[in-house]
């Protein structure tokens, strides 16, 4: 066929691009492209691309676009619509890689329907899991956890080892995105028992990797250090750059934390030198933001601005992406909607027609002057549906606009008050003052109780109303691990009813809990080992009930009242916002009931 005598030739004329442009991966695209261009091979040149796709798609995305392209030509050429939707999956993984996300989810779901034809579950399920995988990008995280559940079931089904195992490390990773730090290591452990079952160490690596990053988070910096260095013994840099990338950034992130400057700075530059490599907006803007972290460490300011100014150059790309995704997607929405609208309008001049010939064949001398008034009523209705239908239009796409200003709007405040958050938890670094300490520990809660209505608002369908269960464990959480208690045992529970709070009242009863939980860690268990605070908000008649109990060493009401900190003034200024009243009761430890009305 003509296409493998002109492939040979092709590959000749890009071979020198090809190898400028990575050459950790070329030893062995060499000699894939060696045996392509042999003559005695014609059968398998689709096997030889699709591993040279394989083989940089993780270590040059520019690379394996231009394999991934060639792929589509060939099996083009051929008529195989199976390896054409082989070809669109390769696509969508460089896409993918690229940060183009909706293009990605394009190509897999073009894929699909030819596997799911021809009867290859075990595509459809790694299709499945690459749709997933882009939409957690996207974050729209219902989507990304059905996906792979889907995934999930077609490979039990096939009881296929290996992708149960790397299914269950990709929901790992998403519910981390979601902050489920318990399926985390639940999903990742039951990954790694997998892969270490089947003899893949590489993929091992790669649990190990997803470790590192949830104990980062949870801030145990030395085991999430030890996860990291264990990634980088399983995973081979020549096959995954990206990975390294991550694993350096993380080394990075950690010994940035630890104030490790210098083993920082290595791995800073190690991290942009691999994402330079390898390509991907996600990897260049981690590694700006890593580097300039480092330098704001060092008191280089006007370097580490340069560097933050990098970083959001790439956040901003990505961000775009995303953004231009969603304005095709809502204009194609509107362009639907008008044609349907012109069709209906088209049905309705049809059904007046009718009526008017009707009325004309029952006699245009006696219904002369009704065929009159009902055709000049079908127009006017006409004209008055017209007009309320492109009314309709354009309150739907301003109402739209508004929700979205909205969201955006709730998201940059809690982005803002995180960065308050940051400034004041890098500022407590530097304060040996207990009472001062103290206080900026305090500030942080408040600012961090605020950020977690805005970050509730932006995420929930609704934009005036936040879910009280969630919110409140959120504030308890977050106190408790925000004030530790030595080697003191402190249970936390909390019980909560189906309520929606506006924001008016949520605010207010935000940092009325979070005053209320840290004095209870500051002086109920002062005398004692251990210790549970109880929170409830129910719902009684037309009003909400707010109740802190603890178990600790107890106080009176006169002398809880008669504080003079900061915290009691604000719990009274807001309880005055609220129109609440409240009591303190001491009876085995310490219980505050707050009453209000939401509607007061």
């Amino acid at each position: 066929m003509w296409t493998v005598r002109f492939l040979g030739f092709l590959l000749l004329l890009t071979l020198p691009l090809l190898a400028s442009s990575q050459e950790t991966t070329m030893p062995k695209i060499d000699s894939l492209l060696n045996e392509l261009q042999s003559p005695d091979n014609p059968d398998h040149h689709l096997t030889i691309i699709s591993d040279c796709v394989k083989y940089s798609v993780f270590t040059n995305v520019d690379t394996a676009e231009y394999f991934s392209r060639l792929y589509v030509q060939v099996a083009t050429d051929y008529n195989d619509s199976l390896e054409m939707a082989r070809g669109e999956n390769f696509l969508g993984m460089v896409a993918f890689s690229k940060g183009h996300n909706e293009v990605a989810i394009e190509h897999y779901l073009n894929a699909i329907p030819a596997f799911e034809k021809d009867g290859d579950l075990q595509m459809v399920g790694i299709l499945r899991n690459n749709v997933a995988a882009a939409y957690g990008y996207r974050r729209k995280h219902q989507e990304t956890i059905e996906q792979y559940q889907e995934a999930l079931k077609v490979f039990e089904t096939l009881q296929d080892t290996f992708w149960i195992a790397s299914v269950s490390h990709n929901m790992a990773n998403e519910y981390h995105h979601l902050e489920e730090m318990d399926l985390v290591q639940e999903y990742q452990l039951k990954s790694m028992s997998f892969f270490r079952h089947l003899g893949d160490s590489t993929h091992v690596g790669y649990c190990y990797l997803g470790l590192g990053n949830m104990e980062c988070d949870l801030e145990n910096w030395d085991v999430a250090l030890a996860h990291f260095n264990r990634a980088a013994e399983l995973i081979d840099p020549e096959y995954d750059l990206i990975s390294f990338a991550n694993i350096d950034g993380g080394r990075c992130k950690i010994c940035l934390q630890t104030e490790r400057f210098n083993l920082a700075d290595f791995y800073c530059k190690s991290a942009l030198e691999i994402s330079h490599q390898a390509g991907g907006f996600y990897n260049l803007k981690n590694a700006y933001r890593n580097i300039a972290n480092l330098e704001k460490k060092r008191g280089n300011y006007e370097r580490a601005l340069a560097f933050k100014d990098t970083m959001n150059l790439y956040e901003d790309s990505l961000s775009n992406i995303e953004k231009d995704a969603d304005i095709v997607e809502m204009v194609a929405k509107f362009e639907s909607d008008q044609k349907q609208n012109k069709l209906d309008i088209q049905n309705l001049k049809l059904e007046a027609s009718e009526r008017r010939n009707n009325q004309f064949l029952a006699g245009i001398i006696l219904l002369g002057l009704l065929v009159g008034i009902g055709v000049t009523l079908v127009v006017q209705t006409i004209r008055n549906n017209r007009k309320l239908a492109e009314k309709n239009v354009i309150i739907n796409s301003t109402l739209q606009e508004k929700e979205v200003l909205l969201k955006e709007i709730h998201h940059r405040v809690k982005n803002n008050l995180q960065v308050i958050t940051s400034l004041l938890s890098l500022q407590s670094r530097e304060i040996e003052d207990p009472v001062a300490l103290d206080a900026v520990k305090a500030s942080q809660n408040r600012v961090r109780s605020m950020a977690m209505i805005h970050q509730n608002l932006y995420k929930e369908d609704s934009l005036n109303s936040v879910n009280a269960a969630g919110y409140l464990k959120n504030i308890c959480d977050s106190v408790l691990r925000s004030y530790k208690v030595g080697e003191k045992d402190i249970q936390m529970s909390v019980e909560c009813d189906e309520i929606e709070l506006d924001i008016d009242t949520t605010i207010p009863l935000g940092l009325i809990l979070n005053e209320l939980i840290t004095n209870a860690l500051k002086y109920a268990f002062v005398e004692q080992e251990s210790g549970i605070i109880s929170v409830s908000l129910k719902s009684h008649d037309d009003d909400l009930i707010l109740k802190v109990k603890d178990n600790g060493i107890g106080i009176e009401e006169d002398n809880y009242r008669k504080g003079t900190s900061i915290g009691l003034k604000l719990i009274e200024a807001f309880a005055k916002k609220l129109k609440a009243t409240w009591k303190v009761i001491k009876n085995n430890g310490t219980e505050i009931t707050f009453r209000f009305n939401q509607t007061s």
